[in-house]
Order: structure tokens, then C-alpha cells, then sequence
């Protein structure tokens, strides 16, 4: 039970304290208190209230280029990124104001 859950949460880009209640078949307060646990273990990191990535998933994609994209959309899902800092990424736009 204990692998399939880490592969599980391995292959999953982020997870909320919902859904790790589902997964563990439990409340919400146990699910805060295993996030908890598991942060401070380092098996997650707390991207924001209630909301974690798993630290194999972040060590496994850390050197995809839309990787720091991925989070800041998790951290912020209404952020969008701006003309500058597409052109700039792709080597279109070599001064940033």
C-alpha cells in the first residue's frame, strides 16, 4: 500500500489535501496531519495552503524547460506569462526591462 501510494504520488504534478484524503480513505484532518508529517519527512513540498508536490515528481522534472511555468500555474492557476518573458525564453528578446 505504502509503495503504490509514493508511485502514485510520484506520477501526479501536484496533489491537494482532498485528494490525499481520497487516496488514504480518510478525513480531511488526517490528510492535513500526513501532509504535514511527510513535509517535514521531505517526501512533499508545500507549494501553498493545501496543496503539495511530491519531491521525487520535482527532483524527476526540475530540468524541464516549462517546469518553474508548471508551478507558478499550480501556485497561481489565473497567472499567465507575459509577451516579454515568452520572447526572452526563446531567445527572441535579448534585453529584459
Amino acid at each position: 500500500m505504502q509503495k503504490q501510494l509514493t508511485q502514485t504520488l510520484a506520477s501526479l504534478p501536484y496533489i491537494t489535501t482532498q485528494d490525499l484524503a481520497t487516496l488514504l480513505g480518510s478525513s480531511n484532518e488526517v490528510a492535513r496531519t500526513t501532509a504535514s508529517r511527510w513535509c517535514k519527512q521531505d517526501r512533499l513540498i508545500r507549494l501553498k495552503k493545501g496543496v503539495y508536490i511530491s519531491k521525487e515528481f520535482a527532483l524527476t522534472h526540475q530540468h524541464h524547460l516549462n517546469f518553474t511555468n508548471l508551478l507558478a500555474n499550480i501556485i497561481q492557476p489565473s497567472s499567465y506569462l507575459s509577451l516579454e518573458y515568452v520572447l526572452q525564453d526563446n531567445g527572441i528578446l535579448s534585453d529584459a526591462t
